[in-house]
């Protein structure tokens, strides 16, 4: 059987057959992309695959049971399959994990965070609202403030910080207005949230505020479930804590004993080898 594991980030889509595993430089954002944008790019990821018989997906935003439907129907009409398995990102991680009591938080496009007992069978979350009501301390958010900051230094709201050149060059702004042609994009979300690896790269007191305030509330989150779940043990997942100095600023959040462990690098092939 040819089985199709999927790991969809908001910023990479990490696909595994036969064995054989690659990243696709495009995010699968179910909550903000149109269904016409979804079907262009898993029709992009089957001119790569050829036909399958079995996907087994991990993409966030499937708890909700209308977008999980939409996808389902994109998957099937795409790969002209039935046999789809859809499972929201952090509880894919959750069920390829063995511990009995953790945390899990994921931090990359978006944020979410979970406490699980296995033992008793229960299972607590914590944020993963998405982009427009939450995801404080997330690639996007931090990407989304040094926007709204830039554009209080052009209105003469703020004073000037060093990120603003850095912005200036990466986005390519010839004028202030350049930066609501990212909204005209079909994947604006992944566009500014790709900003954050280069924000996280350089220094300066913007950097430092939006950092320690997204990191804080990241911790108050796992500390809450941590607690409910009387757990010391925290897996981490995302891009965002590829950065050394997110990293460190989150871990110095916490004064407990915490084991911090990171979650698996290949959930793509697990979910292709038959793990769900």
């Amino acid at each position: 059987m040819k089985i199709l594991g999927i790991d969809g980030g908001g910023s990479n889509l990490r696909y595994c057959i036969n064995n054989k595993k690659a990243v696709l430089k495009f995010g699968v954002n179910l909550t903000a992309e149109t269904s016409e944008f979804l079907t262009k790019k898993f029709s992009e990821l089957k001119k790569i695959t050829g036909k399958v018989d079995k996907i087994v997906a991990s993409l966030s935003g499937v708890e909700n049971e209308k977008i999980k439907e939409k996808t389902y129907n994109i998957l099937k009409n795409v790969f002209e399959i039935n046999n789809i398995i859809l499972k929201n990102d952090i509880e894919a991680l959750v069920e390829v994990t063995n511990e009995k009591k953790f945390a899990v938080i994921i931090c990359g496009t978006g944020i979410n965070v979970m406490g699980i007992d296995k033992i008793n069978n229960k299972r607590y979350q914590n944020g993963g609202w998405g982009y427009l009501f939450g995801d404080i301390g997330s690639g996007f958010w931090l990407s989304l403030r040094s926007i709204q900051e830039y554009l209080k230094y052009k209105d003469n709201l703020r004073n000037y910080d060093e990120i603003f050149e850095s912005l200036e060059k990466y986005f390519k702004l010839s004028k202030t207005s350049d930066i609501l042609n990212l909204l005209s994009e079909d994947n604006f979300k992944t566009k500014i949230a790709s900003f954050t690896p280069v924000l996280l790269n350089e220094k300066s007191k913007l950097i430092d505020d939006l950092v320690n305030e997204g990191t804080n509330i990241l911790a108050n989150r796992c500390k809450i479930v941590l607690k409910r779940i009387n757990s010391n043990i925290l897996y981490l997942h995302g891009g965002t804590f590829k950065s050394k100095y997110f990293y460190d600023t989150f871990v110095d959040k916490f004064e407990e004993d915490i084991i911090f462990k990171f979650t698996t690098k290949n959930l793509e092939c697990l979910l292709a080898g038959g793990m769900l």
